[in-house]
């Protein structure tokens, strides 16, 4: 029996074989798969206005018909590719020197164009909220944002989609450093790119995804935490919310599913058209839960993968505060699954070294800067210290975000570029002996000398006792300083 459509009111079919129908035809559009996009299709952040790592290879990818030929041309270089059975493709350039801008053309069955497209140095960079905070936002605000017009720094706003499984595509979006782009973009990632763009005299674009309250445990990759046994639970806790979020979305269907049944039966009694049916608009449990592990990962940073990078800049751990040590091994977990994923081993990475708040209760901060601290034993590392640059002890979000920038900039030049001439630190404890009634203190990065920046007599030195911490008082000798305590 050939079926008649439902807005036909003149048939006077059975109920049962008209609902057999409508059920057969919800089925199909519930299993039938989504059509493949015709033509080739790159992520989105190969956009117009990009840079491109310079001087190692440079991967392109993308989505065309299945087994089509791929061409990718850059600079008058031209590689090209085969589809693969489900349509994605890949082809790898050879390394460019720095420059631009160039026009980035990939066909298939059609051409698409990428223009105003620079070769230069690349950096991630990833945090929470005071990586978030915006040019706009910060104490020199008034100055940079009129002032931030540079044609060969570039800036990638990345969305902060959480995700329960590793997603493709993010929607990335480039832009010239402007008034209009920079006002909202992180003030630490704009002064960090715009200080190695002086000082490298070559085009460098900077990425940031930043969301307030996030912890490091949704940056984590599966990759990472398979090499670090205590984090190796979070991916099966993603695994379980992804799995959760299905079910709900089922049963969500058949509720739906069984109420429109009872409309279809109801219109057929009547004699009326059939309704239309709707899949059901189910709240997404994920957007309700932006600290699940992994989740910033699957949905932000893997769309990113393999595009070229000169190194990774991290400013986070206000919402790990309180788990000390613990911390560290999520930092090792992060990097070395990142170093893993984009396929260097050396990749460069600097992490900021969390403010300190008045608010944080007594002993947490220490745990966190004790663990970060210790996080440089992990090779082409550099860490930036920030406990000069809070003018007020009240406020989380200390503003003077320029100098934070412009000291990972020094970081990258002596970790990632092997610059000798810059001070990239300020002093780390080296080493401690005790020498009589006294202990004396010996640092690396410790330049000429070392003094108060004020002037004054040294008051931020304790003594651990058996009783705990008490006041110490210290002075300068040379390259070293000398404590005592009662």
């Amino acid at each position: 029996m050939t079926p008649h459509p439902v807005s036909d009111r003149s048939v006077s079919a059975a109920p049962a074989i008209r609902l057999l129908w409508v059920a057969a035809l919800l089925a199909g559009s519930l299993s039938t798969p989504t059509p493949v996009e015709a033509g080739v299709r790159l992520p989105q952040v190969f956009a117009d206005h990009m840079v491109l790592q310079r001087g190692r290879p440079i991967p392109i990818w993308g989505w065309a018909a299945p087994d089509a030929d791929v061409s990718v041309s850059l600079a008058g270089q031209t590689g090209t590719a085969k589809a693969d059975a489900v349509g994605r493709f890949r082809v790898d350039l050879p390394a460019l020197e720095a420059g631009g801008p160039h026009e980035l053309v990939v066909s298939a069955d059609d051409t698409l164009k990428r223009t105003d497209v620079m070769v230069g140095d690349v950096w991630l960079c990833i945090g929470q909220s005071n990586m978030q905070w915006k040019l706009s936002q910060a104490a020199t605000a008034g100055r940079d944002v009129p002032g931030s017009t540079d044609e060969r720094l570039r800036l990638c706003m990345v969305p902060t989609m959480v995700a329960t499984a590793p997603q493709d595509d993010v929607a990335a979006v480039w832009a010239v450093s402007g008034p209009g782009s920079a006002a909202g973009f992180s003030a630490v990632a704009w002064h960090f790119g715009r200080e190695l763009r002086s000082r490298l005299d070559v085009p460098v674009g900077v990425m940031q995804i930043a969301a307030g309250a996030i912890p490091i445990e949704s940056f984590l990759s599966p990759e990472g935490c398979a090499q670090e046994p205590s984090q190796a639970s979070f991916p099966r806790i993603a695994a379980q919310v992804r799995t959760d979020l299905r079910r709900i979305r089922e049963r969500a269907i058949e509720e739906s599913v069984s109420a429109w049944r009872v409309q279809v039966l109801k219109a057929i009694e009547d004699d009326r058209p059939l309704p239309g049916w709707t899949p059901p608009a189910v709240p997404d449990a994920i957007a309700q839960r932006g600290w699940m592990p992994l989740g910033l990962y699957h949905g932000a940073v893997h769309p990113l993968i393999p595009y070229g990078l000169r190194g990774l800049a991290l400013y986070q751990g206000e919402a790990n505060n309180g788990q000390g040590l613990e911390y560290l091994a999520k930092l090792r977990a992060l990097i070395a699954g990142y170093r893993g994923l984009w396929g260097d081993a050396s990749l460069p990475v600097l992490f900021v070294q969390l403010a300190p708040w008045a608010k944080y209760p007594p002993g947490n901060v220490e745990g966190i800067w004790e663990a970060q601290r210790l996080a440089l034993d992990i090779p082409r590392t550099a860490m930036v210290v920030t406990t000069d640059l809070v003018p007020d002890l009240n406020d989380i979000h200390p503003n003077r975000k320029q100098e934070v920038g412009q000291r990972l900039a020094l970081a990258a030049l002596a970790t990632a570029y092997g610059r000798a001439d810059v001070v990239s630190s300020g002093p780390l404890v080296r080493d401690t002996a005790v020498e009589g009634d006294s202990i004396r203190v010996t640092f690396d990065h410790v330049g000429s000398g070392l003094a108060a920046r004020d002037g004054k007599p040294l008051d931020s030195f304790e003594v651990g006792t058996a009783a705990g911490f008490v006041p110490a008082r210290a002075e300068v000798d040379g390259q070293t300083v000398v404590v005592r305590a009662d």
